[in-house]
């Protein structure tokens, strides 16, 4: 729907065939950094990748914890080193933004409670939390304390707009 209403964006990722799938849906509108996003400063990181029959992964990840989860449900994994960028230097990268939508397959608040947010001043923060369909106490105080609310939660979504 932000692409067909002419909004321009940034995708990071762990697979680069996922990123030139979406750079040909996206065309020019979007940038794309092939890596993963996290709170640690290290260059690089130990990734692991879900086996699915899908073309692609559905699950990249830098939690073991997650795909330990997911290995005790009978999913492969693998694992190998990417490029890591902290939060923020992707913030830096990227700037002013309307829309900011997380991701991380378990690392989603840890990355996020690690940055600064005024450097991109986002009016709508989407954030996966896999720790239950409400979102807890610790995820709405954050958000309020930014000046945000919770306006919808979609499965493990949830939606927090500016006041």
């Amino acid at each position: 729907l932000l692409h067909k209403n002419g909004f321009k964006g940034f995708c990071v990722d762990l697979d680069e065939r996922k990123l030139r799938w979406f750079r040909f849906a996206r065309g020019n509108r979007v940038k794309t950094i092939c890596g993963a996003v996290t709170n640690e400063h290290n260059k690089f990181i130990e990734v692991y990748k879900v086996r699915s029959r899908s073309p692609f992964s559905l699950i990249d990840t830098v939690s073991l914890d997650h795909v330990k989860r997911k290995e005790k449900k009978g999913y492969k994994y693998e694992k190998k080193t990417m490029r890591n960028y902290h939060i923020n230097d992707i913030f830096s990268l990227v700037g002013k933004i309307n829309v900011l939508n997380i991701d991380i397959e378990g690392k989603d608040f840890e990355a996020l409670k690690s940055s600064k947010l005024d450097i991109i001043d986002p009016e709508v923060i989407l954030i996966e939390d896999h720790n239950s369909y409400f979102p807890s106490k610790e995820l709405i105080k954050f958000f309020s304390d930014k000046e945000y609310f919770l306006i919808s939660i979609c499965g493990l979504t949830k939606c927090f707009a500016k006041k």
